[in-house]
């Protein structure tokens, strides 16, 4: 989203001088763009399909910077340094000083762990990457995007992006392939759209995120600044002026466009791809519509009131995101409508200080007056803001000397030297663990755990295991990746489909050559069960689910499919029950409470609220052991939960990373889950180990 102002050159049809003509409509044009964003962002009901307001803003872009960058060209005053020096004159000082504030506040707020991804992505963001970093990381619509701070800097690295290229290429087109450009504008816009169309429907994350997906929405403004300048000379074909009552229903069809996509869409919808044509047509029919002349809905959008909301949008939309963020973080769950009010209503407030006394000085070169000046302070805190954010992303203790904590330490990866050193690993990258705890002889067999992060979360319990009782225990685990033969999920098509769908092989390969007696499924289930909306989803073959078939469904089918493979190759199957799942992130809240000076054992959920959630797994699951003998459950809750509560903590040691998922010490606590198979396998060995080992203290 760029804080240029509404302004494009306009020229009769003949050749003459450049003028700039400002577009009060455009401005209006802006404010109906940012105010459904706010409030989807806010989480205002109706509003489920305000993202689209970034779709909007995209299309004006294009349209505005490829309308002062044909009238610079064409008079003899373009220059690339120029280009640039008012691209950081209108981004930098307003984007800078949220990154400042940002991150003080989160130096304040957020816990050692998120602290480390906030520096991460202001790093990426130095660079105008931020984009690529959230694509690798999660979904938009996924819930943790709500802790992120940064995360709708992903737009404006997008724009960056598409200006470092866009000029360069126009330039050299007008000068040596005038005839062909505006042609080539198209099929290159036209191209964008295809491939953004073709990956929503495989990858919609990366179609979301990424520069070459999203590219088409920035050409689709630009073709229209050809038309609206009337440069007939860049093709062989001249359009008529369009009549009044033309221009006015192209005005409210393109207002409808925007409208019916803001109420209708939901974070369920497939997006952007076809979805983003409605508001990204509506944007275009509008400032086409209004280009020869005012309509209704041109008046109505230069409103006095409506332009000074689209005056402030660039830092309107720069401030509110972090102080939701900050607030829902302070408080610690939901806003309340009041709250959400107060926090719309100070970012408003910020951003008319910010457009007075940040945006504008900069512009009219109060501040900085020269070139030289303002492109290298630019440069100076682009690498500062780089500097830092690489320091506090790579060094976790440096964060806690800087803030002076020792208490309740950073949650502990799975993988630790202890872990590592009673591993010999066949393969071992990230994202992909693959090999065998324990050095014990496999004459009376051994079990092999698959599964994704869910599996992946086990390690150090099996490692104790293995090293305690002399059993080999082998572990496949993959990241995204379900416990399921032949199937993935659209996270792990990205990064593992390859490794994902070998897992056939792999299997057989541990059959074959090892006495694997006991296999264990070890995964994300509950979302697949409840059929609940996310970005990701289980894919059969390599092949994105059908429309309209349910994720419970396949989950069931390939359940069976892979339980059929066991029981064919003689192999006992224990589906592994997910740890209990708690609705806040659990290292930040006990984060909150060591700094408040609370006591950590008061954060917990109720075991009856636990049995609860997860009762539709607990059912499909108990349905499959009575279906097939030789499939039974292993579940940790007892071990977990202590009496009708579900601690987070033991001895000031968080037992979950995140929401669900156990850390080091978690998995060491709930580690006698597996005393069933280690009994079944030691009561199999020769006679000195029949007896069943008691369970680990």
């Amino acid at each position: 989203m760029t804080s240029a102002r509404a302004q494009m050159p306009s020229r009769e049809p003949s050749s003459g001088p450049v003028v700039l003509a400002y577009r009060r409509d455009i401005d209006g044009l802006r404010a109906l763009a940012v105010v459904p964003v706010l409030l989807y962002h806010a989480h205002v009901p109706g509003f489920e399909g305000g993202f689209v307001g970034v779709d909007v803003f995209f299309v004006i872009s294009g349209f505005l910077i490829t309308s002062i960058l044909l009238g610079d060209i064409e008079s003899g005053n373009f220059s690339i340094s120029r280009f640039y020096e008012r691209r950081c004159r209108r981004i930098l000082p307003p984007l800078l000083l949220v990154l400042l504030a940002s991150m003080g506040a989160g130096f304040a707020l957020l816990a050692p762990a998120d602290f480390r991804a906030f520096a991460q992505s202001a790093l990426w963001l130095s660079f105008f990457f931020s984009n690529v970093h959230f694509n690798r990381e999660f979904g938009y619509f996924d819930a943790a995007a709500d802790a992120k701070p940064l995360l709708h800097t992903w737009s404006l690295s997008i724009e960056e992006q598409f200006y470092i290229v866009f000029p360069l290429l126009l330039f050299f087109g007008l000068r040596y392939a005038r005839k062909h450009l505006l042609g080539s504008l198209a099929i290159l816009t036209l191209l964008s759209m295809l491939l953004s169309i073709d990956m929503t429907a495989r990858e919609p994350a990366r179609a979301f995120y990424l520069i070459q997906y999203r590219a088409w929405e920035l050409g689709v403004g630009a073709l229209l600044a050809f038309w609206a300048l009337r440069r007939t000379e860049f093709g062989r074909f001249s359009l008529r002026e369009p009549s009044q009552g033309a221009r006015e229903a192209a005005a409210a069809l393109g207002l409808l466009f925007i409208l019916v996509p803001v109420v209708a869409y939901t974070p369920a919808t497939v997006f952007p791809g076809v979805g983003a044509v409605p508001p990204c047509l509506g944007a275009s029919l509008i400032i086409w519509a209004n280009t020869g002349g005012a309509t209704f809905i041109g008046r109505a959008l230069s409103l006095a009131p409506i332009v000074s909301v689209g005056l402030i949008s660039y830092s309107l939309y720069l401030w509110h995101w972090p102080l939701l963020v900050f607030a829902r973080i302070r408080t610690g769950e939901s806003l309340s409508s009041v709250e959400t009010a107060l926090v719309l209503l100070a970012s408003a407030c910020i951003a008319w200080a910010s457009l007075h006394f940040v945006e504008r000085p900069f512009r009219k070169r109060t501040l900085l007056p020269t070139r030289v000046q303002a492109l290298s302070a630019s440069v100076t805190a682009l690498a500062l803001m780089a500097t830092v954010g690489f320091a506090f992303s790579q060094n976790r203790e440096l964060i806690y000397r800087v803030r002076g904590e020792i208490t309740l330490a950073e949650p502990l990866e799975p993988m630790q030297p202890d872990v590592l050193e009673n591993l010999r690993m066949h393969e071992l990258s990230k994202g992909i663990q693959v090999g065998t705890f324990g050095k014990g002889r496999e004459s009376s067999g051994s079990f092999l755990v698959i599964g994704d992060s869910f599996g992946n979360q086990w390690i150090p319990a099996l490692s104790t295991l293995a090293k305690k009782h002399d059993i080999p225990i082998h572990i496949q685990v993959i990241a995204s990746c379900p416990s399921l033969i032949n199937t993935t999920t659209s996270a792990s098509e990205t990064k593992w489909k390859t490794p994902c769908l070998q897992r056939n092989r792999m299997y057989a390969d541990f059959l074959r050559h090892g006495k694997v007696a006991h296999v264990v499924l070890a995964s994300l289930w509950r979302p697949f069960v409840n059929d609940e909306p996310r970005s990701d989803s289980l894919w059969v073959a390599g092949e994105p689910p059908p429309q309209g078939v349910a994720q419970s469904d396949i989950l069931k089918r390939q359940l069976s499919e892979t339980l059929e493979f066991f029981r064919s190759k003689g192999v006992s199957v224990w589906i592994a029950m997910p740890p209990p799942y708690f609705p806040y992130h659990v290292p930040n809240e006990l984060f909150k409470l060591a700094r408040e000076k609370k006591p950590l054992a008061s954060l917990y959920v109720s075991k009856k609220e636990v049995i609860l959630s997860r009762q539709p797994v607990f059912d499909l699951f108990s349905a499959m052991a009575s279906e097939y003998d030789d499939v039974r459950l292993l579940d940790p809750l007892d071990l977990l939960c202590r009496g009708t509560s579900c601690p987070t903590e033991e001895d000031g040691n968080p037992l979950y990373l995140d929401y669900q998922h156990l850390t080091y010490h978690g998995s060491l606590y709930g580690r006698n889950m597996f005393m069933p198979i280690v009994r079944e396998i030691l009561a199999a060995k020769p006679r000195e180990y029949s007896e069943p080992p008691a369970e680990i203290p």
